[in-house]
């Protein structure tokens, strides 16, 4: 279903990066699946991103990921947004942050019913 991932840099040069895993989707109506960018960083260091299905209703969702209170500690997934497959699009292919904190994305299908599944949409999210 997919993960959000870390990758920490060696001490010294020459040594190998090392891989922390941060959250892996289930795939779930309360979840996403199939996240297909990477994630920007907001403020306190809380991750924003997409998953491609998932959600309500299986068409995608906007994600937030709150870092542990303590090192080590789990990370907290919020799903922000459920696409429909509507109006409001499907697929969300990624987020980037506005002034704000106000999030901007695009979905790959939605929106206009003249095309063929969709067109797709420009969307914004408010916190």
């Amino acid at each position: 279903m997919g993960t959000v991932f870390s990758l920490t840099p060696p001490s010294s040069t020459g040594g190998s990066w090392t891989e922390a895993v941060l959250y892996r989707f289930a795939g779930s109506p309360s979840d996403g699946s199939n996240p297909f960018s990477g994630v920007v960083i907001g403020s306190g260091g809380v991750l924003y991103g997409t998953t491609r299905l998932g959600g309500s209703l299986d068409n995608g969702t906007v994600f937030s990921l709150t870092p542990p209170v303590s090192p080590g500690g789990s990370w907290t997934e919020s799903v922000l947004y459920n696409f429909t497959g509507a109006s409001d699009g499907n697929g969300p292919e990624g987020v980037v942050i506005g002034s704000g904190g106000v999030l901007y994305g695009t979905t790959s299908g939605g929106g206009n019913p003249i095309c063929d599944f969709g067109c797709g949409t420009v969307f914004s999210l408010t916190p």
